[in-house]
């Protein structure tokens, strides 16, 4: 079983992945976990990220759904209304499980539901490289 979790996360390596995220302790938490993973960059808000997203496009957005500026799904609907960006894979995270539900007409590709384990986390991610 470990040589399966193993090559799940190689498919990580060299993405660049955006952390969308307004609590500035959870986002410098999760881009430090993913650090040897990836290229993890973080956006505080959505204005942020879509400045981000324009000037290098990630891989895959690990989106709050709570951000000062915007609604997580607002920016996921910007994310899959570009030709350009339509393609980047987004995992939606949010401490409210009624969040799941919409994320999928939204355009998101998978939900977490926080807290969660950083071996979720990984394996998620893993998922939406595949």
């Amino acid at each position: 079983m470990r040589h399966r979790r193993n090559s799940g996360i190689k498919k990580l390596r060299d993405k660049q992945i955006l952390v969308v995220e307004d609590h500035p302790f959870l986002g410098e938490i999760l881009t430090a976990v993913l650090m040897p993973f990836g290229h993890p960059s973080h956006a505080h808000s959505g204005r942020e990220a879509l400045k981000q997203i324009e000037q290098k496009k990630p891989n895959i957005l690990l989106l709050d759904l709570s951000l000062p500026d915007m609604t997580g799904l607002d920016l996921a609907r910007l994310v899959r209304q570009n030709k350009a960006t339509k393609s980047i894979r987004i995992l939606a995270m949010s401490g409210n499980p009624i969040d799941g539900r919409n994320c999928s007409q939204a355009g998101c590709d998978d939900f977490i539901l926080k807290p969660f384990s950083t071996s979720t986390l990984l394996a998620r991610l893993s998922r939406l490289t595949a």
